[in-house]
């Protein structure tokens, strides 16, 4: 701790003057009485206020001594210098893939909702100092906010984070981590993810540590499974030959590590029309295309059963 008017110290002169205020004798007016018997009680009276009697315990004098104690010390200036090499940029990675809209998790609507809550929480814990850059990753990878110590701005992009239908490539933002952390001091990459993170994962985080020692790491767990299986796209259109049949096309991605039994159903207004069976193997993603049916109007609903 250092101060930035250590003269001010000079003031710490008045707290001696405070106990001898509390040691010299007490002034007294000369007084004339009628009865000696009064005389033996003025002796002690005198006596117990002898100049430079032994200091007594007097709560007063210990709260004087405090306040003005405290004054010279707030008069003094402190402060405290940071070390600017000690303050840390964090790197907050979110995943915003089509997997992170379930809904296996407790207190939030998603995983997304529930990584986001954990962003918050990191802002909210920002030391004096540290800065934090916030990026979204699906397929691609975008920067949801510049560095910055603003934690309201943080906040704001944070909460304006939607989640999207596109598989999870982690390549891009690792890609984006590598750049980053050779930019910024004392750097810490934060993951928010449910962990399906593509099949290059292993090679791609040693990618980071080609020109060095990686930088500090941290997964954060968004849900309770990491395998899924789940619709990425979904397309209706009129027919090519016929322009009063619809065809519908869907594409359905097992981002598992096993093979999967899968029925993609079809239904109109709650009612089934058309079903078909799959069999992927993992990583693998397959199209599907309805056409055994006319031209329809209503709601249309596409689900996956997967045992």
């Amino acid at each position: 701790m250092s101060f930035l008017a250590p003269l001010m110290f000079a003031f710490a002169l008045t707290l001696p003057v405070i106990v001898v205020l509390y040691l010299l004798k007490l002034k007294r007016q000369r007084q004339e009485v009628p009865s000696t018997l009064l005389w033996l009680r003025s002796l002690q009276d005198l006596t117990a206020n002898a100049p430079f009697q032994r200091l007594r315990n007097n709560l007063l004098l210990w709260l004087q001594l405090l306040i003005a104690a405290l004054i010279v010390f707030a008069l003094a200036r402190p402060f405290l210098a940071m070390d600017q090499e000690r303050n840390e940029t964090k790197i907050v990675l979110i995943d915003t893939s089509a997997s992170m809209q379930a809904t296996d998790v407790e207190d939030f609507d998603t995983r997304l909702d529930q990584a986001k809550a954990m962003a918050l929480e990191l802002v909210d814990n920002l030391g004096p100092g540290d800065r934090m850059i916030v990026a979204t990753f699906n397929s691609r990878t975008e920067l949801a906010s510049l560095p910055t110590d603003d934690a309201s701005a943080l906040r704001a992009a944070i909460r304006a984070i939607e989640p999207t239908d596109q598989p999870t490539d982690i390549t891009d933002a690792l890609v984006l981590v590598r750049s980053l952390v050779q930019r910024h001091p004392n750097p810490e990459v934060i993951l928010l993810s449910d962990g399906a993170l593509g099949t290059r994962t292993e090679a791609l985080m040693e990618m980071l540590d080609e020109e060095g020692d990686a930088p500090p790491m941290r997964y954060i767990r968004c849900g309770t499974g990491g395998e899924n299986v789940g619709l990425v796209a979904f397309s209706l259109s009129r027919g090519l030959s016929d322009q009063s049949r619809v065809e519908i096309f869907a594409e359905v991605l097992n981002a598992t590590t096993r093979q999967v039994d899968t029925i993609l159903e079809l239904s109109l207004d709650g009612e089934r029309i058309d079903a078909k069976s799959l069999t992927l193997e993992p990583e693998q993603s397959r199209g599907v295309v309805f056409t055994n049916f006319g031209d329809v109007a209503g709601t249309l609903r596409i689900q996956l059963d997967v045992d």
